[in-house]
């Protein structure tokens, strides 16, 4: 890949470096220009052109913010593609191969970023400060390497952390607003730009960069907080007379309704705009109107296939709508070729299971069940549902540990399926003893009553 890297940098010489060695270290046949914008007119930082031939320093009379300093560096680059980064970031070894890779999967793909230790939203992975090393990093992308190959993420917003787009799409949409001065929200409406032209913004799974945070930040005695709030005003004070922004800002408050009101505007105003859809069929999905959500959503797959939280929310309608098989096949299809958190992974195989239940499909039930306690070790609504499958099967062995195991971590629907258990296998006075806990810990449950007194009158016999 032919690429233009832009860091703004503001002092931290020694983070710069660390970011540098670990570009030019990358895997991979990449021809590199490396533009570092400084907004300090620091000594130090501009030392660092010597480390390779292809650093180029652009010194700013005076500190531009991020913004500022990012568009300065895209409108000198002269490569087919440009990666915005943070300077208090270390790649990992094949990084830029993974991103370009992404990026490379679909035309409409604007900008693709890695997965962070800290960044916002769904790209941010709990792996600490492993990746401070070059050691650490790879060991990260050797795992990431598995089971996340080759899988990008759709997203409606990505942080500027770390942007790779081609050239021709940064200067379509004018890089970064220097009014988000001295950072922060401008990657938030760069990327509102973007999808409100149809654009994709992906997550590539595979790919991760270990970043220090708040560095700049921190030189400058700015408290992010404070930070966050001023530009979330001026984010405000730009798009609230738009109905795309307005859905937006709406959306971020849970005001699903003003969102949706909105976004009909929108749809007029900005026929591309994906998201449109997606509030809609949102709003009418949490107001029981499955029948008006689900060709919304289908609608948001058809522009942006990867869409993890569309995907879950399609399903759940299929449900909601009798359509179980639609939900198994869209489910199946995307815990395979999609990227989900484990707890969501695990909550999905959960609902088809108990779809299966619902159809007295046991064997797939007990599959889902299975593959879902893989994801949720030791969950134990999820040991006892599939207890339960096993006493519907007859298997009864089977049952007794793990039902045991859900009813000891306190789940009372547990006891009653020991109870039940106990009793295909005749020895009455367990099955009344887990009968009467189950009735003791659901006084209000009728089954979990008629069974401990139809237990209570065998027993008496």
């Amino acid at each position: 890949m032919r690429c233009s890297v832009v860091i703004p940098c503001l002092r931290r010489a020694d983070l710069t470096r660390a970011c540098l060695e670990s570009l030019l270290e990358q895997a991979g046949e990449h021809e590199l220009e490396i533009l570092l914008v400084d907004n300090a007119n620091d000594v130090e930082t501009q030392k660092l052109s010597a480390l390779a031939p292809c650093i180029t320093v652009l010194v700013e009379p005076q500190n531009r913010g991020f913004a500022g300093a990012c568009n300065r560096g895209i409108a000198r680059a002269t490569m087919p593609f440009v990666l915005v980064l943070n300077n208090d970031t270390q790649a990992a070894p094949s990084m830029l191969t993974r991103l370009h890779d992404a990026l490379q999967r679909d035309s409409r793909i604007a900008f693709a970023a890695p997965i962070s230790n800290r960044v916002k939203g769904q790209a941010r992975v709990a792996v600490g400060d492993l990746g401070r090393t070059r050691e650490g990093r790879a060991a990260i992308e050797a795992e990431l390497g598995g089971d996340c190959r080759g899988i990008a993420q759709d997203l409606d917003t990505l942080s500027g952390l770390c942007l790779l787009g081609a050239a021709t799409t940064w200067r379509l949409l004018s890089g970064f607003d220097e009014r988000f001065f001295p950072g922060n929200y401008e990657d938030d409406d760069l990327c509102l730009r973007a999808r409100i032209a149809g654009m994709r913004l992906v997550v590539a799974r595979d790919a991760f960069l270990h970043h220090e945070a708040h560095q700049t930040f921190a030189a400058l005695g700015i408290v992010i907080a404070d930070e966050v709030r001023r530009q979330h005003a001026v984010f405000t004070d730009k798009w609230r007379d738009d109905p795309a922004g307005r859905a937006v800002l709406s959306a971020m408050q849970n005001e699903w309704g003003q969102a949706a009101l909105a976004a009909m505007a929108a749809q007029r105003m900005h026929p591309e705009w994906p998201d449109a859809d997606m509030i809609l069929g949102r709003w009418h999905a949490q107001n029981g109107r499955h029948d008006l959500a689900a060709p919304l959503f289908q609608s948001v797959l058809q522009r942006c296939p990867a869409w993890t939280d569309v995907i879950v929310q399609l399903g759940v309608c299929h449900i909601a709508l009798a359509r179980p098989d639609l939900a198994r096949s869209l489910w199946r299809h995307a815990l395979t070729n999609c990227w989900f958190p484990r707890e969501q992974g695990g909550e999905l195989l959960v609902r088809l299971g108990d779809c299966a239940m619902k159809a007295r499909d046991f064997d797939t039930a007990a599959a889902d069940f299975e593959t879902a306690l893989l994801l949720l070790p030791g969950d134990a609504s999820v040991q006892n549902r599939l207890g339960a499958v096993f006493v519907e099967q007859r298997r009864f062995d089977e049952a007794l540990p793990i039902l045991e195991a859900a009813a000891e971590q306190g789940a009372a629907l547990a006891h009653t399926n020991l109870g039940i258990c106990h009793f295909q296998r005749g020895d009455s006075q367990r099955a009344l003893d887990h009968f009467a806990r189950a009735a003791q810990q659901l006084p209000n449950d009728p089954t979990a009553q008629s069974n401990y007194q139809t237990a209570r009158a065998a027993s008496a016999r």
